[in-house]
Parts: C-alpha cells; sequence; structure tokens
C-alpha cells in the first residue's frame, strides 16, 4: 500500500532562454496594464476646456457632507471620460473601477481604494431633479458660448431626432415602428450648429414626436437670441417640425428658417412650376425614369431587374448597378417636399 507523501512541492519559476541570449524570467502578473492609452489626453483636453467644473455647478449635493467618499467632480469626470471610450453604462464603472488610467487621471494611486461603482452613479443619477436636467440639458449652449471669443454675424443651426437602440427594460424607452425605426429606441433632440458644435442634446421616449419639441426650440432661441441678439440666425428643420405655432414663433423672432413641408396634393398644385422644373433637371442629368406607375408595382419591377443584375459576372454587374442607380435606386423621381423660407 502506497502512501502519498506530504511534501509541498517547491514552486519553480519559468525561465525561457534563446540560443546566444540572456536568461528571460516569465512574468504573467502583467503589471498596471489599461485598456485606456490614449485617456489622458482626452482628460487633458476636457480638463482645459472647464467642462466638468461647469457641470458640476449645476449638479446640488445630495449625500450628507460627512459621508462623502467620491466628489462629484470625480464621479462627473469618471463617467464622461468612460463613455468617450464607448462605456456610457453606470455598469462599466463597476467594471473599470481599478483601471490604473482611470484612477490616475482623478487623482487616485494606484494601490488606494477603487473608484465609485454603478450604485453610487446610479444614486447619484436618481437623485436629481427635473429642474437640475434642465440646466444640465442647457450646458453645451453655455459651453459654446464659452468658446466663442466674439459674436458671430451668421449662424446656422440644425434640429433633428437621433434614434438610440435600447436592450433590455430600459425605462422609458418605447417601440417605435416604421420602416425607418422599427426597434425599442430613445429619441433625443439634437441641436448643431453648422460647424458641428452642439448646442442641445434633449433626452426623449422612443415615440416622442418632434412636432412637440417647440418648448425646447423655443428656450434655444430665445438663448441665443439674448447672448447675441444681433447674429443672423437661421434654423434647419425637416418636415417633422413643421406646425404654424413654430412658424410664427421664428418669424416673430426675426429667425430665417428652413423647414420641409408635407407635399400634399393642395400644396402640390400650388408649386407645379417647380415640380417641373426639378423634373427638367432630373432628366437632364439621368435621363428618363425608368420605373413609373404605383410604387407597389414599380418596386416589384425594379427588384426583377436586380436579380438579373446579380447573377452578371462581376465586372458587368458593376456597370449594370451603377447605371441602375438614378435615385433612390433607379425609381421613378418624385419631389417629397418643398422647403420654406423666411425673408
Amino acid at each position: 500500500m502506497s502512501k502519498k507523501s506530504n511534501r509541498t512541492k517547491s514552486a519553480r519559476q519559468p525561465t525561457l532562454k534563446l540560443e546566444g541570449q540572456k536568461l528571460f524570467v516569465i512574468d504573467d502578473q502583467g503589471g498596471n496594464l489599461s485598456s485606456f492609452g490614449g485617456l489622458p489626453l482626452v482628460a487633458k483636453i476636457a480638463q482645459g476646456s472647464g467642462l466638468i467644473d461647469m457641470a458640476v455647478e449645476l449638479i446640488p449635493e445630495w449625500r450628507q457632507v460627512s459621508s462623502i467618499d467620491f466628489e462629484s467632480k470625480h464621479l462627473l469626470a469618471q463617467r464622461l471620460l468612460l463613455s468617450a471610450c464607448g462605456h456610457a453604462d453606470a455598469i462599466d464603472c463597476t467594471f473599470w473601477k481599478d483601471d490604473p488610467v482611470l484612477k490616475s487621471i482623478v487623482g487616485k494611486t494606484q494601490k488606494g481604494n477603487f473608484l465609485a461603482s454603478q450604485p453610487t452613479h446610479t444614486r447619484m443619477e436618481q437623485s436629481m431633479t427635473s429642474k437640475t436636467i434642465e440646466a444640465l440639458e442647457s450646458l453645451p449652449c453655455r459651453f459654446f458660448f464659452k468658446q466663442q471669443k466674439h459674436a458671430p454675424q451668421e449662424l446656422v443651426v440644425y434640429l433633428d431626432g437621433s434614434a438610440i437602440r435600447t436592450f433590455g427594460a430600459q425605462q422609458n424607452a418605447t417601440y417605435r415602428g416604421g420602416k425607418k425605426y422599427s426597434q425599442t429606441q430613445y429619441f433625443p433632440l439634437i441641436a448643431t450648429t453648422d460647424g458641428g458644435d452642439l448646442l442641445l442634446a434633449q433626452l426623449r421616449e422612443g415615440g416622442a414626436a418632434d412636432a412637440h419639441a417647440l418648448t425646447s426650440i423655443q428656450n434655444l432661441v430665445l438663448d441665443l437670441k439674448a447672448q447675441w441678439p444681433r447674429t443672423k440666425l437661421t434654423l434647419v428643420l425637416d418636415t417633422g417640425f413643421n406646425s404654424p405655432a413654430l412658424l410664427d414663433f421664428l418669424e416673430s423672432m426675426q429667425v430665417q428658417y428652413e423647414c420641409g413641408y408635407p407635399a400634399t396634393a393642395s400644396v402640390k398644385s400650388k408649386i407645379k412650376d417647380e415640380i417641373q422644373a426639378v423634373e427638367a433637371e432630373f432628366r437632364a442629368l439621368h435621363g428618363e425614369p425608368k420605373y413609373i406607375g404605383p410604387k407597389v408595382k414599380a418596386d416589384a419591377r425594379w427588384q426583377t431587374d436586380h436579380e438579373k443584375i446579380r447573377s452578371l459576372p462581376h465586372k458587368e454587374r458593376m456597370q449594370a448597378e451603377a447605371s441602375l442607380r438614378l435615385c433612390e435606386h433607379g425609381k421613378q423621381f418624385e419631389p417629397v417636399c418643398s422647403c420654406l423660407h423666411a425673408d
């Protein structure tokens, strides 16, 4: 009967030696590694801009002073920088709370305590009142004013909704159907300048209608006019925003606008000359429309031709597809909206 030895085996350090080289000691501990090598530069830009400091001023303290472990400035910096890396969820703060780059950016030592995790960030979010949220929504506009040394002579602002798909049971996320979306989503309102500067980012539920954004647009226009009363302001909006109340407001504020208008039969009867001019320009550029008639039949004919093209050799197929791509995949051209301009 054999007996097992109780003697502890000594662990050997793995080594590696290639011919003609010194002995290498293998260390699989990794050291202080991070996935955010470029983040210090981003943090330097954010700190230099003062954006985080401006946001901190808008968020009232929600904790008892004696129990604060994480300053609001550090919480916002952690969340903002993780979002810049594509990790925007609160749970990501838990996953990366011991990352050495993140810790060094907020002034923590590598051997110090962890950064704030998801529960802390969630409590901060849930403590915010509607007033605080409205103040934060106006922050991009204030930040834009701060970046400008002089009032511009002209400013063009683009407004539109932006679908953000959601997963799971996200609060206030709703399903939006139709050919364009057909998903559960948020539908925030975004306003930017023609130079790409953000002026407004307002979170809305997935089924929000742009036509109900009148109050938000009015507040944005009033803020811009109050800051730069002599700047020529132009708003660019699609058909979803169009309403008599909005257009009347913009005209009363002497704001120029370009706004889509639904192409109803009544509207088409009043712009026959414009439609004919656009159709003539289309024919001059692309020739006669190939697929004419009811949309269902036109789509079916286009699909039949496209299936034939896909069976051609590569070179011939590419040439055939290029010739097919007249306007919206070769379908009959028809103006769908006209633009209104307030002089």
